[in-house]
């Protein structure tokens, strides 16, 4: 390839990765992707490996720069994703020149393969894990990928009983394995270490008594803590070095993303405990709204789920709900709880509590994605709400929904200054101020999610004041 070629490859490569990066044409991820990665080898093709993992690296970190709820495990998989496509694609130039003077090797064709194929399964991995998968289905995906991989009939995998170095491992899930297999249930690591990262017979394994055809390996992987989890693999011929590293290098792909899986499935256990916390924080100042939150929170999920949006969208409107009402934490409680009309005054204060809740939850990093769902839910759709009276769709679509799930539950619950409304009640609220208060469209959806459910026990006769007919339902 002459000079003029490969800086016209490389260039066109380089714009095209940006493009991509950007996502200007809004296409699917995958194929977001699968375009770069072909971008990524063509450089290297071009102009060595160098310009190809410089490019992979171009594009990896533009795309998360500009995409910043991409976790961290992503980040890190798709780096290693692209450098290798960069190497593999310089090697195989190399390859194919080899191929036209006839000293192709055919080994380090399927070995390489083998390598391309693990770095996809991973990718794929990692997709499932978007889409909601369970630890235990991760490890069943994990099975039958590293069987296929390197053609292994049975997958054991054990992990750590204990902390550091414990040195006892039970049997946490197994693959291929029939009725007249019985893996061991524990073992100590001394009766297996002899197959670490080699091939050896399976008779001398312990963990399948009955199977004593064939050969097995034992892949350890290791943290801060020593050996935590060791994948066992089973295959009726002799296992190469190849096998035994394609294995190594997928299992520690794997495993790394179930950890961070792991992490990131602790983490939000603990986001949800301190949201519901918060909560409770705030039916403790306010008894006269208890269980208000957990209401507001219901219905919001349940129009969230019928306009199909993403699970991160639902999940991000599921705490936003929860805690909409936590900067009334900053309000003297003889407001909150004053059973006659507030003064002007008073109603003004009222009105800083989206701004209170930003300011309670902005010292906390974890919240930072809710806290325009908090500051605007009280916005109308006319433009007359607070506090900034934003309107139309310069309301986040997120606030829009809470706002009509808290203004349901608030009219269904009793207040200070006027008893609870009939669902019916509440319903023609709902009907009467949409297009002004509140999204017209919002508002069909959510009636159209009671049509479909059995009626409530809630309070058939209600008195309403004159307060709470001309004002908000929300409030």
């Amino acid at each position: 390839m002459n000079f003029g070629t490969k800086q016209r490859v490389l260039l066109l490569s380089g714009i095209l990765l940006v493009l991509l990066a950007m996502n200007v044409t809004a296409i699917d991820p995958r194929l977001t992707f699968l375009m770069a990665g072909l971008a990524i080898a063509a450089s290297a093709a071009a102009g060595g490996w160098i310009n190809g993992i410089f490019m992979g690296l171009l594009f990896t970190f533009t795309y998360y720069s500009l995409h910043a709820r991409q976790g961290p495990a992503e980040l890190a998989v798709n780096t290693t994703v692209y450098l290798a496509i960069a190497l593999l694609a310089d090697r195989l130039k190399g390859v194919q020149k080899n191929k036209k003077a006839g000293t192709e090797d055919p080994e380090e064709k399927v070995f390489m393969n083998k390598v391309t194929t693990s770095f996809m399964l991973a990718h794929d991995v990692l997709w499932e894990i978007k889409k909601g998968v369970t630890y235990e289905e991760l490890r069943g995906l994990f099975g039958k990928n590293i069987s296929n991989l390197i053609g292994a009939s049975k997958v054991l995998v054990y992990s750590s009983t204990g902390g550091r170095d414990t040195d006892i491992f039970e049997l946490k899930y197994s693959y291929g394995t029939t009725e007249s297999d019985t893996p061991a249930p524990v073992f100590g690591i001394k009766d297996i270490e002899k197959a670490f990262s080699r091939s050896v017979p399976a008779f001398e394994l312990p963990l399948l008594p009955g199977n004593r055809e064939g050969y097995a390996t034992a892949i350890p992987i290791k943290n801060e803590d020593g050996i935590k989890n060791i994948t066992v693999l089973y295959k009726p011929l002799e296992l190469s070095h190849s096998d035994i590293y394609i294995a190594e290098f997928f299992t520690a792909q794997i495993f790394v993303i179930m950890e961070k899986q792991e992490l990131l499935r602790k983490m939000t256990d603990n986001y949800e405990k301190i949201a519901e916390v918060l909560a409770l924080a705030i039916d403790t100042k306010d008894h006269d709204t208890n269980g208000h939150s957990l209401e507001a929170m219901k219905y919001a999920v349940r129009i969230a789920e019928k306009l199909n949006l993403p699970q991160e969208d639902r999940q991000m409107i599921k705490y936003a709900s929860l805690l909409h009402d936590i900067g009334k934490l900053k309000i003297d409680g003889s407001i909150l709880t004053k059973k006659s009309a507030l003064t002007a005054e008073e109603f003004a204060t009222i009105k800083t509590h989206p701004a209170g809740g930003v300011d309670i939850l902005g010292k906390i990093d974890m919240f930072a994605e809710i806290l325009p769902i908090i500051l605007y839910h009280h916005e109308h759709f006319d433009g007359k709400g607070y506090p900034g009276q934003l309107q139309g769709e310069q309301i986040p679509l997120a606030a829009r929904i809470c706002s009509v799930a808290d203004a349901y539950s608030v009219m269904l619950s009793d207040r200070p200054y006027r008893n609870a409304r009939t669902k019916e009640e509440a319903v023609e609220e709902l009907k009467r101020c949409a297009g002004t208060q509140f999204d017209s469209k919002i508002v069909d959806i959510f009636l159209g999610i009671l049509d479909s459910e059995k009626d409530d026990s809630r309070p058939q006769t209600a008195a309403v004041t004159a307060k709470a007919a001309k004002g908000c339902p929300g409030e």
